[in-house]
């Protein structure tokens, strides 16, 4: 909608990634698994630098990036949401799935 590109949108994001997490799992150390901290970290990035008209592209652009970045993630889902933006809805958005 016009009104929603005059100002920064709030956006929330759900980000599911399909990978080996048995090394990690028998070793207890962070340094054999893909860190959600450091993958949310850079999509949080790349959605406050950029200028998205779409939430389906922030959406392709993120899991791209996740894709590209990290080599162990095979599958990657992500729910890009718009909350509070129509009247009777708690969220509006689109979910993806890319795989390798």
């Amino acid at each position: 909608m016009d009104h929603e590109r005059l100002q920064r949108q709030t956006v929330s994001m759900d980000i599911e990634f399909t990978t080996d997490i048995s090394k990690a799992a028998a070793s207890g150390n962070i340094e054999d698994t893909v860190s959600y901290a450091e993958v949310a970290e850079r999509v949080t990035e790349l959605a406050q630098n950029g200028e998205y008209l779409l939430v389906e592209s922030l959406a392709e652009d993120s899991a791209q990036l996740i894709l590209q970045s990290y080599s162990a993630i095979e599958q990657v889902t992500i729910k890009v949401a718009k909350p509070d933006i129509l009247p009777n809805a708690g969220a509006v958005g689109v979910k993806i799935e890319r795989r390798r």
